[in-house]
């Protein structure tokens, strides 16, 4: 009984923690009129302005950045890194290969996409990524569950903490069920105790990774 209530204890400890983490990152420091950006080495034609949030360890406050339409995902995160350099010491925490991070495109009350990082955003099309989408740049999948604030603020409040563990790469299964999409879904969802969110991906990198995984929150 006394090693619960301690356990008990320190997982409240723990959520204290992550909702000090979240409220720095969920925190603006720009405007949409004001992005950060290279306008030498990115055409204004081929600009993609993004609201980015950065890793809940990080306590970076989030920032609007441009980028160009025609990076990879990978190589988008490369430059983002170039406008927030304080990045680069996060990659050794990072459970991706060769500290690679991931990344998460967030729309509120539909869904959360994980992109591949071999695929260009282009390629990707405006159903995954589209001008003035919220991104989550983190450094495990799936993403942490207290994220899903940015989508529903109420189902972000009745979803299981934080998983550490990654998926089972080999397993190669891809989620079948459509994005919600309607508020109303999300409360019946709460009610059956949901811990994940998923929605279909097809694939079209090279690759052969998914043009858009759909993350599981648990």
């Amino acid at each position: 009984e006394k090693e619960k209530e301690k356990e008990k204890e320190k997982e409240k400890e723990r959520e204290k923690e992550r909702e000090k983490q979240l409220a720095k990152c969920l925190r603006i420091a720009n405007t949409p009129a004001a992005p950060l950006g290279d306008a030498k080495s990115i055409p204004q034609e081929h600009r993609l302005t993004l609201l980015v949030y950065f890793p809940l360890t990080s306590g970076l406050e989030a920032k609007y950045i441009y980028v160009n339409n025609k990076f990879t995902t990978g190589k988008m995160m490369d430059y983002i890194e170039t406008q927030q350099p304080q990045l680069a010491k996060l990659h050794s925490l990072s459970q991706g290969e060769n500290g690679r991070f991931f990344c998460y495109v967030v729309r509120e009350k539909t869904s959360i996409n994980m992109l591949p990082h071999t695929t260009s955003l282009l390629d990707l099309g405006e159903f995954y990524i589209r001008d003035m989408d919220k991104i989550v740049i983190e450094l495990e999948t799936p993403i942490p569950s207290i994220w899903m604030r940015l989508v529903s603020p109420e189902f972000g409040k009745h979803i299981s903490p934080a998983s550490t563990s990654a998926p089972d790469p080999s397993s190669g299964a891809e989620e079948s069920s459509a994005p919600v999409t309607k508020k109303t879904t999300l409360t019946k969802k709460m009610k059956r105790g949901l811990s994940h969110h998923s929605s279909k991906t097809s694939d079209t990198a090279k690759s052969g990774e998914q043009s858009a995984k759909h993350c599981t929150i648990s």
